[in-house]
């Protein structure tokens, strides 16, 4: 949060870019839905979407914040995008850029924070092949019987790869190991 409302930290060349292109995409909403029908509500539609590009306006200056201290500049960098013809110049330097691609006195580089360590790697996959197992597990037991057989039908149901198979080609399936205890 402290990132996204207060510009600290470091933001790439493309988050930066996605980030303008959302700002931008919800400016086009705003005067979407405050354009009034007729003239007499002008001055209100003005007045709402003033009240509206304010936070957009604090959202845009706060990652171009980030992307300035992605490239090792001050905050004050942004001050620039409010001087005709030198914004013009400041936003393409921030869209185009390269990354200062060592740690700063803002952070690490942007590309460095979305990294794993190995440790972090290797609890993730365990995490992953835990899920698909429990989720294996809970369909074969929605496949068992309450006499503890195996419902073939079931299995034709759960599994599009098998579906449009016969019966006598569903007898020749082995039957799937039993569930673990537990």
């Amino acid at each position: 949060m402290n990132k996204v409302v207060f510009g600290a930290g470091r933001l790439g060349r493309l988050h930066f870019l996605y980030w303008n292109l959302g700002i931008t995409a919800a400016m086009y909403f705003l005067v979407a839905v405050t354009t009034p029908d007729d003239a007499e509500g002008i001055a209100d539609a003005i007045g709402n979407r003033f009240l509206g590009y304010l936070p957009l306006l604090w959202l845009s200056c706060a990652a171009a914040t980030r992307r300035a201290h992605d490239r090792n500049h001050s905050g004050w960098f942004v001050v620039l995008l409010f001087v005709p013809v030198a914004n013009i110049a400041a936003m393409l330097y921030l869209l185009l850029a390269p990354s200062f691609e060592m740690p700063n006195r803002y952070g690490e580089p942007a590309s460095r924070q979305l990294t794993l360590s190995a440790d972090e790697l290797a609890q993730a996959k365990a995490l992953l092949a835990a899920e698909a197992e429990a989720a294996e597990r809970a369909r074969n037991e929605a496949l068992l019987t309450e006499d503890g057989s195996f419902d073939m039908h079931g299995l034709f149901r759960h599994n599009p790869a098998l579906q449009g198979g016969t019966e006598e080609s569903a007898s020749s399936l082995p039957a799937p190991p039993p569930p673990p205890p537990g």
